[in-house]
């Protein structure tokens, strides 16, 4: 989960995850004006001063404690347009994990940080819109350890749950509106990480009541930055994600493989940095009994031998868009009114990356094929991302254009695609220009790469240089490794790329038949472009876990995606396809021993080219 709205590389676990520090604004501040929105917000306990900024937007801050539907003091500010009169159209802007609420915040309307270039609460203030900044439950001065506000003893993070953290965003919302600050039918959100799956999920969201009353209150329209829309899985991926229409392979059966680094750093950091406030005192509570399913998930496997790991998966259901099944049936019974998603996923990115957004897309599409979704993807998001800033401008327009078209009715800046992909490269221009088009005419051909042979690997070979170099915590941009594979117990697979060359654009598929000698197995699977110096350099990665022990037979074909990329393959390279059983400190080593002979692997390339 993020822990800044901008995508900073993570260098040192704890620090590097902790969140974006961007400076005190530069401002001037006056004392505030009497009437209008200002005086509405004072009247909910807000401090409110008229500010101007270096580049000369002139707009009101008001600040302070918005009691959430609990009585939980959130702490917010709230930017309000220096002229025109509300209710104005209003965007909810959601930080990262341990992050709080001026993550989203910016001294002017660009930003040094591209992701927050023109995507802040300065830029769209200037827009005449109003801006909510909240910091979350559970963190700083919204209950977080060190608030001491009496009812924050039962104040801690649910981790995005629906009935928690959602309803805080529908409860500062709805009292927007009340106080007549907030336009009902022109709300937005918008976040990171944390708030990128915060912002999914009150998307699919079924429309709620204010607090004095005033129903069917909705988005218009969402637009989550690098974001899970199925928690559990992006944390712990099984194999079983797919890009495909058939959506109906189990995410939490077996439990998957968890991303042991950023477990790690993000458990450290959300008490270290974001002081957060985790729940203590009722180990049952599962999905905010953080230290409890912390433990559960260092114990090891087997896991789907132990009790909790049933109760966790259905406590993390709440806490994902993609089980949104209220949402999803009263769209099939057109009973509600579908909120216009653009979902912005990192190919690079190995915590939340590219199905992320996919499988959601699939999900709405199949309930409703006109659904308003639009998607986009790029080298951007959690470290490894490189996050350059040609792409970030022009993925920050297009959601401006997206939020004016749905939220403001300037239908001609709707955006002509339904899906845009940048190019993956080692280094970048000034100007970075997307694929676009639908999502399944993107990719314009297939290739079908057949392996011969068998080869074998086993859990006891830890593959640590191999891990070392391709550990997303401490390596930003292209990763690399020499010629000579440093590491044993790694099955390869070698193809010529031709003399033509050819852009990787999507998922690859992975079919290999297997033969499992033991209970229990982690499949680290990764796809490399090999140079002509024998230097290789990671294009896509994936996880699967075999679970005998929970059914999947010993010997079989294993099928499975990877987490995708858009990636030009030159003349003269190799591609290269991987297989191992272990990818820490990436991946947490599996608990059983194993070995796996592996036999004619299948693999199918997504093409830019026909």
């Amino acid at each position: 989960m993020r822990l800044a709205n901008a995508p900073v590389r993570v260098v040192v676990a704890v620090a590097g995850l902790a969140l974006g520090l961007f400076g005190s604004p530069s401002v001037i501040v006056s004392a505030r004006p009497a009437g209008g929105a200002a005086a509405r917000a004072e009247g909910l306990g807000l401090t409110c001063s008229t500010t101007t900024t270096p580049d000369g937007v002139t707009y009101q801050k008001c600040t302070g404690e918005i009691p959430s539907f609990d009585g939980i003091g959130l702490d917010t500010d709230l930017s309000l347009p220096a002229s025109g009169s509300a209710p104005f159209p209003t965007i909810v802007m959601m930080h990262g994990w341990s992050g709080d609420k001026t993550d989203w915040e910016s001294d002017t309307k660009s930003s040094d940080s591209p992701d927050k270039d023109r995507w802040n609460n300065v830029w769209f203030v200037s827009q005449g819109w109003a801006v909510v900044n909240y910091t979350a439950r559970g963190f700083k001065e919204s209950c977080g350890q060190l608030d001491a506000d009496p009812n924050c003893i039962t104040g801690w993070t649910h981790l995005a749950d629906r009935d928690f953290e959602t309803r805080d965003s529908q409860t500062l919302l709805g009292t927007l509106v009340d106080e007549g600050i907030a336009d009902p039918a022109r709300m937005a959100a918008t976040g990171g990480s944390y708030g990128g799956g915060q912002s999914w999920l009150l998307a699919t969201s079924l429309p709620w009541t204010s607090p004095a009353g005033r129903a069917e209150l909705q988005l218009a329209a969402a637009v989550p930055k690098y974001p899970w829309t199925d928690l559990l899985y992006a944390l712990a991926p099984n194999g079983r994600q797919t890009d495909s229409t058939n959506q109906s392979r189990s995410h939490e059966r077996p439990l998957g493989v968890p991303k042991e680094d950023y477990i790690d750093a993000l458990y450290a950091a959300g008490r270290a940095v974001g002081e957060g406030r985790y729940n203590t005192t009722d180990p049952s509570d599962y999905g905010s009994a953080l230290d409890e399913d912390y433990a559960f998930v260092q114990a090891g496997e087997p896991y789907d031998s132990n009790p909790a790991a049933t109760k966790i998966a259905a406590a993390f259901r709440n806490k994902s868009s993609y089980y949104a099944r209220d949402y999803l049936n009263a769209l099939r019974s057109g009973s509600v009114t579908p909120v216009p998603v653009l979902s912005i996923q990192g190919w690079t990115d190995p915590l939340f990356p590219g199905p992320e957004t996919l499988q959601m897309y699939r999900r709405l599409k199949a309930v409703d094929p006109s659904y308003p979704i639009s998607i986009a993807f790029g080298d951007i998001g959690h470290s490894n991302a490189a996050d350059p800033g040609a792409q970030w401008s022009y993925l920050n327009q297009l959601g401006n254009d997206f939020l004016a078209a749905f939220v403001l009715g300037d239908t001609g800046r709707k955006p002509r695609a339904e899906a845009y992909s940048f190019h993956t490269a080692c280094s970048y221009g000034d100007s970075e220009q997307p694929v676009t088009g639908s999502w399944d005419g993107l990719a314009q051909g297939t290739l079908a790469l057949a392996g011969e042979g068998s080869q074998a690997t086993t859990s006891a070979a830890s593959n640590i240089l191999d891990g070392q170099a391709t550990d997303p915590l401490t390596h930003t941009g292209c990763m690399t490794e020499p010629s000579t594979p440093p590491d044993p117990g790694r099955a390869l697979w070698t193809w010529d790329v031709g003399s033509a060359g050819f852009t990787l654009l999507g998922l690859p598929r992975l079919a290999v038949r297997y033969d499992l000698q033991g209970k229990d197995a982690t499949v680290a699977l990764k796809l490399w472009d090999v140079a002509p110096d024998g230097t290789m350099t990671l294009v896509s990665r994936g996880a699967y876990r075999i679970a005998a022990y929970d059914g999947d037979p010993t010997s079989g074909t294993l099928r499975v995606e990877l987490f995708g990329n858009q990636w030009h393959f030159a003349p003269g390279d190799q591609v290269e396809l991987q297989i191992s059983q272990a990818d820490a400190p990436y991946l947490r080593p599996d608990n059983l021993a194993s070995t796996i002979t592996w036999s004619s692997p299948r693999l199918v390339l997504p093409t830019l080219e026909p």
